[in-house]
């Protein structure tokens, strides 16, 4: 059954959170402990902080589960910062291993205290960004109905990176939405990654 919203609200500012979306990272706790205490019944009191500052803890919470309002902007459409695509696969390390070789790097991880390796983490190369979280049920290859796509500046520089890193990668096509070449790989549960330029 899904936890409700929980909304805090302080002078200058209103913070959500939604308990169904938090991996639990620790992200908001370390980061600014003043406002972010579990040991308190109403652990989030933004009043302990500037606006300012909340705001950009908020903004750093990498399971987007932590969202903020100014007063300000109350009444105009939220501007959106980045989105991040989850995905949802059977090995969290395997699937790391497989985006490294993509060249992205591990901002953050969550490894539960009975566990031994991690359920959820947070990857990143350059402006790029993916979340990968321990699925639920099995993965099956041929219902994954998403395709991500990975910019670079050269495509053959790049598969050729690629394929020294030990990943399968299709042969180099041209279609009219990229003259200069794409070419595919495909993750350890089957989502595709098209690779072109940018």
């Amino acid at each position: 059954m899904a936890k409700r919203l929980q909304v805090y609200e302080a002078p200058g500012i209103t913070v959500t959170f939604d308990p169904n979306v938090c991996t639990h990272g620790g992200t908001c706790l370390r980061g600014l402990p003043a406002v972010f205490d579990l040991s308190r019944k109403r652990w989030i009191r933004s009043e302990l902080a500037s606006p300012d500052e909340v705001a950009a803890q908020v903004g750093r919470c990498p399971s987007g589960a932590l969202h903020y309002q100014r007063p300000e902007e109350a009444a105009t459409v939220p501007h959106v910062k980045a989105l991040v695509p989850m995905a949802h696969v059977t090995s969290v390390p395997r699937s790391i291993g497989f985006y490294e070789g993509l060249g992205f790097t591990v901002r953050n991880t969550h490894e539960p205290s009975e566990g031994h390796e991690p359920v959820w983490a947070s990857l990143e190369s350059s402006g790029a960004q993916l979340m990968l979280a321990l699925a639920d049920e099995p993965v099956v290859p041929s219902q994954q109905a998403v395709l991500f796509y990975v910019y670079c500046d050269d495509v053959v520089v790049s598969r050729t990176a690629f394929e020294k890193n030990g990943i399968a990668v299709g042969p180099i096509e041209y279609p009219f939405w990229a003259p200069r070449g794409e070419f595919r790989v495909t993750d350890p549960d089957g989502f595709v990654v098209m690779v072109t330029h940018t």
